[in-house]
Parts: C-alpha cells; sequence; structure tokens
C-alpha cells in the first residue's frame, strides 16, 4: 500500500528503488531508515536543502517567469527543470536570476493525508 502512496505523492519528483521522477533527490540511498531524519525532511522541507536542490527564479527580458533547479549551466544558456520538464533559457534572454533557499518540495504533505496513508507510506520509505 505505502508504495502506491508513494507513487501518488511523491513518485513524480522522487526515485526509490528505481521507481518515480528524477526532479528531486533518489531517496534510495538516503538515511530514510532512520525515522527522525525521514519526518524531519518531509514535514520540514526547507529545513535543509541541498545547494542542487534550491528553487531559482528567472525573470526573462520578455517579462515570463521560469522557476526550478539548475542542473547545468555554462556562459550561453541555463537549463532549469521544471515540474513540467526540462526548459533551456538563453542567458541572453535572462533579465534576473535569484536562488532561494527553499525547496520545491511541498510543506504539510502529510495533513493532506488520511492516517492510514501516512502510515503506510512512511513504512514503505524506511523499507529495505
Amino acid at each position: 500500500k505505502g508504495e502506491v502512496v508513494f507513487a501518488q505523492s511523491c513518485g513524480a519528483c522522487h526515485q526509490l528503488y528505481g521507481k518515480g521522477g528524477n526532479f528531486g533527490p533518489d531517496l534510495t540511498g538516503s538515511d530514510r531508515h532512520k525515522l527522525d531524519y525521514l519526518l524531519g525532511n518531509i514535514i520540514n522541507p526547507n529545513d535543509v536543502v541541498p545547494a542542487d536542490y534550491r528553487l531559482t527564479v528567472f525573470t526573462l527580458k520578455d517579462a515570463r517567469v521560469v522557476s526550478g533547479i539548475v542542473p547545468e549551466e555554462d556562459e550561453r544558456s541555463v537549463s532549469v527543470q521544471t515540474p513540467a520538464g526540462l526548459v533551456k533559457i538563453e542567458a541572453k534572454e535572462i533579465q534576473s536570476r535569484e536562488t532561494l533557499p527553499l525547496s520545491l518540495m511541498p510543506e504539510g504533505l502529510l495533513k493532506a493525508m488520511p492516517d492510514e496513508e501516512v502510515r503506510d507510506l512512511i513504512a514503505y520509505l524506511m523499507s529495505r
């Protein structure tokens, strides 16, 4: 049951055992078997955000705004991984850029779930 909850609630962004998305960190090798670590990251996703997963907001010269994480960049362009997919922006199109100390993972994720789903999800995440 927890695998189904993971697929619905987490799997769009995270991978576990090779299943899921690659927008957020792969959870397979994390300290997820430690309950305090796991709950801390789910309940307070903004407490510890690795630099690679901080939200970057780009305002473009045509007034569009693109936000996501930056997996790759060079002097000519920036690749931005958004929840909808990878967006490549030419450097000359960027008016401003701000990297925030925030995670793209929503807060309050567990509050929206029935207790049984929370239990099943945590058990699945902690499984080996």
